[in-house]
């Protein structure tokens, strides 16, 4: 036991340290990796949100130059367009506007000569240039400079000054839409030193701002300033290619290693104005650095958890010595229970107040149970099935399978008896049965003594007092009784009536019902069974029909002190059947022996009608043979019958020719189905009965009747002629007509019948042949052979074969030529047919490789299911899909854009029989959507920032003012609710603008031209000089629907020049 006891502890000991040891090292395992991970994933979402915020502080840094450039040159456009050229316009509105910005640090304005008006610039363009100090009276000098940037606001690559890094930044100067010149900025980035200190990101972190061509603009190491990456990391760029992505404008992550630390960078672009190079903003940090926190708590992690490894190995040794001492005890009791030993068991008296307490206490319940089964198994054994047990739960399926056992052993023992008695009896009956029938084939020639014999037996067998048997007697059809044929025990009034009518007492309720009479409550006055001492009334009456094919021959009836048993009367019942069987035979037998004496009589009548009845015979059996020959016709005659009738239907059913049979009123008997649509009729029983005055005009069926009536009367059918009908709905159609009488063998006409082919199409070609005839008379004669030849045409089988051909030939010609995909399916989506475009779509050589294949064996799997749904759901709708678009992934990974219409194939009976369906290829016009749509966004950007530079207005096309933004509103220090709404007129200058020249102006710009001026505005204390741009806006229609004001505030300048 000491030793069974040490391996369960070390056993206990090695899985519970083994498991939590594993547990242990994957958990520690699983933390260090994930929160490694983390680390990891939480540094890269900090660097792409600090890369994407130092992106947009610098698009927010550059944007400020060019919104102030791309203002200050349209200024000066409007200017120049207006002919003001004066070098000190100019240079008070580049003042005005750029003055305030310390990084430019040299202005060039750029125009072409022709606009300044000096016969002394000979050159094609004049140059002015200015520095930080603003020179005022510079004059204009011609220059060679030629407009080399666009039509686009441009930024050049920095170079390298002795003032720093200087970058180029020029805005288009568009004079009446043509580009005319330009402002261009030089802009000292030196200012990116100062947000490149200011900007923190992380402990050995930097940040990196590059030009389109990955020039470094912005590095903490001033060395690398006006480098290009390549020159600063050659083997780098070699190997990671930075400056293609940043030249792309690409967004994109870098991972690498230096001096054995690892370091993550992320790239942004930057958009500056509507510039088309993009800067690249790079933010890097060191994933050591981040990774240290870390690495330091997996360590922590993995001292704690050692620390309680070993905390748990004496926690564990402790508990299993507290264990194994009870289970000891507790396993040599069962030892004791395995050999069967009950009487040697002693109480553990565990007082532990645990669960190996409570293991403790049931193991010593189970042993008391034992002990009460065992007695309780004795006493069954010694066949006391009475002997009680009680269980010792709920749960308790031993003392249940016991009780069981005890009941089983108890339901058997009455089995046994209840079989024992049910023997008895089938034996009691069946020897009563052989007797009986001995009885009845004895005396079955004297129904007297049958009837005798019968009843005595039967009162002594049943051990009953009384008996008596009635016998059915219907000598004479109209007097049928019961006969008292015997009666045992009975008083001497049972034999005074011996004829008991139907339903006449008990007995003839019984012959009537034909049911067995039982009752257990005699009437005093109904019988008395009388003896020597006394007389008394009987106990019960039995009365049983004697019943031989539901005819009753015969009733038992039987009294008795004692209630007879089920079996008893069960038993009367059976024999009375055999009885009725046996009273059958003695009747006929009766009536067989008086017939018998009266056939002799007639034998020799017999004799003298025999040869009368032999030549009857022997012509009977002369028809019989004309009669079977007959049947033998018939029979064949109605088979061959239903062989023309399955023809004439398979015809009817079939031929595409109008086929029908009329009775003598010209009314439909039969119709080929092809009929039907001719008549717009859904059934072939929706026509029969009716006539040609249902589905043609009054003219046309006057005259078919006319003609099938000549044609009864004449006997004689026409043959191929030609007819035009007109149909109800006013259509019509030319019909090869044969009409022929309905004859029967008897040369009887009952109707007529007829087939009439469609020639419509023939016949137009006839008509159309001559027309062509009337325009070329020089082949008159030959057009009238060939008009001849057509009447004598083929039947219209082989027109159906030729159009059959041809639709063909059209359905391939369309499959093969068109570029769009269309495809035929069957019920399971497996392709019927497809147009040539699929076969490069599917990577398959020819058709015939597709057809029987699905989409499942060209789509990802996702697609394939989706397209098999959709089509299984029309299949069952019965509904399409029209121009659905639907994005799609082939199975190389490209993204294509399809139109998609889907139907379902119908048959002419309507049956859903496939789909097919229709792709268009639009890929190209989605990617155009989608530009359209990232151009619009652009475009909204530029007009934002313009309307955030500028003063902007909108009104509709009755000079009310449906928008302003909050520039304007600030200026004129009004609320915005007070302008809208209001009218042009009520804000332009009327002292310097006529009546005639403010209509002309609106004239002007419904037309859609665009328009300038000078405005001078007083609202409250408010006096403002603008120069107003207004631009006409038009519908998708090219209706001009809005007008677009853009204002610059001019007041400085109208004041200097001396004008309010």
């Amino acid at each position: 036991m000491m030793k069974l006891s040490n391996n369960l502890q070390a056993k206990i000991l090695v899985f519970i340290l083994s498991t939590v040891l594993i547990v242990f090292v994957i958990v520690g395992l699983f933390v260090g990796v994930r929160n490694r991970q983390y680390a990891v994933e939480k540094a890269h979402e900090y660097t792409q949100l600090m890369a994407d915020k130092n992106a947009r502080h610098v698009e927010t840094l550059l944007n400020k130059f060019a919104v102030e450039l791309t203002s200050t040159s349209n200024v000066i456009g409007i200017q120049l367009q207006k002919g003001t050229n004066s070098q000190e316009v100019l240079s008070e509105i580049i003042k005005s506007n750029l003055s305030k910005n310390p990084e430019i640090s040299e202005l060039r304005l750029t125009v072409a000569s022709k606009l300044l008006g000096n016969e002394l610039l000979t050159s094609d363009w004049a140059l002015m240039k200015t520095n930080n100090r603003f020179v005022e009276g510079l004059q204009f000098v011609p220059t060679q400079t030629s407009v080399a940037n666009g039509n686009s606001f441009f930024v050049s690559e920095p170079i390298q000054t002795t003032n720093g890094l200087v970058s180029d930044f020029s805005s288009p100067i568009f004079v009446n839409g043509d580009l005319q010149g330009y402002l261009t900025a030089s802009v000292n980035l030196g200012f990116f030193g100062t947000f490149i200190k200011e900007s923190y990101i992380f402990e050995g972190g930097f940040i990196t701002v590059m030009s389109n061509s990955g020039v470094f603009v912005a590095h903490s190491n001033s060395g690398f300033l006006g480098k290009k990456f390549s020159e600063n990391f050659p083997i780098e760029e070699k190997e990671w290619n930075v400056e293609s992505k940043v030249a792309k404008g690409s967004q994109f992550e870098l991972l690498t290693k230096f001096q054995r630390n690892s370091y993550y960078s992320y790239f942004v672009p930057v958009k500056i104005g509507n510039a088309s190079l993009l800067w690249t903003v790079e933010v890097t940090v060191p994933m050591h650095k981040i990774l240290e926190a870390s690495n330091k708590s997996i360590l922590n992690s993995i001292f704690v958890a050692l620390i309680g490894f070993v905390i748990l190995i004496f926690v564990i040794w402790y508990l299993t010595n507290k264990i194994i001492s009870p289970v000891k005890n507790v396993t040599g009791i069962l030892e004791l229970l395995s050999k069967g030993n009950t009487r040697d068991i002693k109480p553990l008296g565990l007082k532990s107040g645990d669960e190996l307490q409570l293991m403790s206490d049931s193991l010593e319940k189970v042993v008391d149970g034992l002990r009460v089964t065992e007695g309780f198994a004795l006493g069954i054994g010694k066949g006391n099935l009475t002997e009680k047990y009680e269980l010792l739960s709920s749960d308790d399926q031993l003392g249940r399978a016991l009780l069981n056992m005890r009941d089983s052993l108890k339901h058997s023992r009455e089995e046994e008896e209840k079989r024992k008695r049910e023997e008895e009896i089938r034996n009691w009956a069946t020897q009563g049965i052989a007797k009986f029938a001995e009885i009845l084939r004895n005396d079955s020639n004297q129904m007297k003594k049958l009837g005798y014999n019968l009843t005595e037996n039967l009162v002594n067998y049943l051990d009953v007092n009384q008996g008596a048997f009635f016998v059915l007697n219907n000598d004479l059809e109209d007097d049928i009784y019961y006969e008292l044929v015997t009666a045992i025990a009975y008083g001497r009034d049972k034999f005074m009536k011996k004829e008991i009518r139907v339903g006449e007492g008990l007995v003839g309720r019984c012959a009537f019902e034909r049911k067995t009479v039982f009752l257990t409550e005699v009437p005093d006055d109904y019988a008395n069974i009388t003896s020597g001492l006394g007389t008394a009334n009987p106990t019960c009456i039995l009365i049983v029909p004697c019943i031989l094919n539901e005819e009753v021959f015969g009733v038992i009836e039987i009294a008795s002190f004692r209630v007879l048993q089920p079996y008893e009367i069960e038993f009367v019942e059976k024999l009375g059947e055999s009885i009725a069987a046996t009273i059958s035979n003695v009747k006929i037998n009766e009536k067989t022996s008086k017939l018998l004496a009266a056939s002799q009589h007639q034998s020799e009548e017999l004799a003298a009608q025999e040869e009368e009845l032999r030549q009857n015979l022997e012509e009977m059996e002369a028809t019989q043979e004309d009669l079977k020959r007959q049947m033998e016709t018939n029979e064949q005659l109605r088979i061959n019958m239903q062989q023309q009738a399955a023809l004439l239907d398979s015809l009817l059913n079939s031929l595409p020719d109008y086929i029908y049979f009329k009775d003598k009123d010209s009314k439909f008997l039969r119709i080929s189905k092809s009929m039907l649509e001719l008549f717009n009729a859904k059934t072939v029983a929706d026509v029969i009965g009716k006539s040609d005055f249902d589905y043609h005009t009054p003219e046309n069926a006057r005259k078919f009747y006319e003609d099938e009536q000549n044609i009864i009367r004449n006997k004689k059918g026409i043959t191929d002629q030609l007819q035009k009908e007109v149909m109800i709905d006013g259509s019509y159609k030319w019909m090869s007509v044969t009409k022929l009488p309905l004859i029967t063998e008897e040369g009887d006409c009952i109707g007529t019948f007829g087939i009439s082919k469609d020639v419509t199409v023939l016949k137009n070609l006839e008509i159309e042949a001559i027309k062509k005839n009337e325009e070329m008379s020089q082949t008159m004669e030959t057009m009238k052979l060939a008009q001849e030849d057509l009447n004598k045409q083929i039947d219209i089988n082989s027109k159906m074969r030729e159009n059959e051909k041809r639709q063909n030939a059209l359905l391939d010609a369309l499959l093969n030529s068109l570029p769009d995909y269309i495809y035929f399916k069957d019920e399971q989506s497996r392709f019927l047919k497809i147009s040539k475009s699929l076969i490069s779509l599917f990577g398959a050589k020819t058709v015939d490789d597709v057809i029987g294949k699905s989409d499942f064996d060209y789509h990802t799997p996702e697609n394939a299911q989706k397209y098999f749904d959709d089509e299984l759901k029309i299949m069952q709708t019965r509904k399409g899909i029209v121009n659905q678009l639907q994005r799609e992934i082939l199975p190389d990974g490209s993204v294509i854009w399809n139109s998609i219409t889907k139907l379902p194939l119908l048959t002419n009976q309507g049956e859903c029989i496939g789909t097919f369906g229709i792709s268009k290829n639009v890929t190209d016009v989605k990617t155009l959507e989608i530009e359209a749509q990232r151009r619009e966004a652009e475009l909204n950007g530029v007009l934002n920032a313009v309307k955030a530079s500028t003063y902007t207005v909108e009104y509709d096309m009755q000079g009310k003012i449906t928008d302003v933004n909050d520039a304007f509103v600030k200026l004129l220090k009004i609320k915005k609710e007070e302008i809208i709404g209001s009218h042009h007129k009520d804000g332009y200058d009327k002292n310097n603008i006529s009546e005639k020249e403010y209509k002309q102006f609106w004239t002007d710009l419904k037309q859609g031209k665009i328009c300038h001026q000078k405005n001078h505005l007083q609202i409250n204390d408010v006096e403002v000089w603008l120069s107003e741009t207004y631009t006409p806006i038009k519908d998708s229609e090219g209706n001009v629907d809005r007008i677009f004001k853009i204002a610059f505030d001019i007041t400085e300048y109208m004041k200097k020049n001396g004008k309010k």
